[in-house]
Formats: structure tokens, sequence, C-alpha cells
């Protein structure tokens, strides 16, 4: 799938849909890989609640996207960290 299929500003977000018919993916589980391989160059934003996948064009945008994932960084840590902690009782 191309970057280039998807849009800039959540205005013109283009839903799940359409985007699997402009990149010609019928199988979901292909589509979600070909957007896990983009997220790994570009930053995509998408909207659980109403659909949809854009590439934003917003400052703002782009700051609560930095601070939703270093929230969940941070969470992520937090649940390694006791995960480490019950495994070393477990050791014991």
């Amino acid at each position: 799938m191309n970057i280039e299929l998807i849009p800039y500003g959540k205005e013109n977000k283009i839903s799940r849909k359409s985007l699997m018919k402009l990149a010609n993916i019928q199988d979901e589980k292909v589509f979600n890989e070909e957007v896990a391989k983009l997220r790994k160059k570009y930053i995509i934003m998408s909207d659980t609640t109403t659909g949809g996948y854009w590439r934003s064009d917003s400052k703002e945008e782009l700051q609560d996207f930095i601070k939703k994932y270093q929230y969940r960084s941070y969470d992520n840590n937090r649940m390694i960290m006791l995960a480490y902690k019950e495994l070393e009782e477990m050791e014991k």
C-alpha cells in the first residue's frame, strides 16, 4: 500500500473500506499488516470512534499524538516492571 493513498487532514480522512478498495486489498488481515508497515515509517492517524485514516497537518494534533503515545509508553513500562517483580517473586 502506498502512503500517498492516505490524505492529509482529519477533515479529509478516508474510511477503512475506501482505503482497502483504493489499495486493492480485500483481506482485513492483509490490510492491517500493510497499515502496520506504513506506521513504521509514517505517522498515520486513525479514529476508532468514527473511523478513518489520515496524515496530520496540525501541530496541535501531533502534540496530542505524542502525549497519547508517551502515556502508553509509560503505562507499558510500568506493567513490564510489575511483571519483572512478580517473576522475581516466583523465582524465590
